[in-house]
């Protein structure tokens, strides 16, 4: 799962398919076991996620709050900001959410 660029400057904006590529078949999330192993987050998509998070705002697009895998990163995330220096600096993120759903 390697990060793709959406746009003409690569720094501005980086696309991660956290459940995995169709052009890297290996990476995607089909089964319980490798939805599992998703739940680790410790991939190298991950330590960059996490890095990316700390200086630049996130916006997850096409995720719903009722996915415990989503739920997790978010909290995992918040967790990882509460413990730094930096918490009063934290950049704002975003989640597009399509229609209301309770959680």
């Amino acid at each position: 799962m390697e990060p793709r660029c959406t746009g003409e400057d690569c720094a501005a904006a980086v696309k991660l398919s956290l459940h995995g590529d169709f052009d890297d078949d290996s990476s995607l999330v089909l089964t319980e076991s490798s939805y599992f192993e998703r739940l680790s987050f410790e991939s190298p998509l991950d330590i960059k996620l996490r890095y990316d998070s700390i200086g630049k705002s996130l916006l997850f697009i096409g995720y719903s709050l009722s996915d415990i895998n989503i739920r997790y990163l978010l909290y995992k995330l918040q967790r990882l900001w509460a413990e730094s220096d930096y918490s009063g600096v934290r950049p704002v993120s975003y989640i597009f959410v399509g229609s209301s759903m309770a959680v």
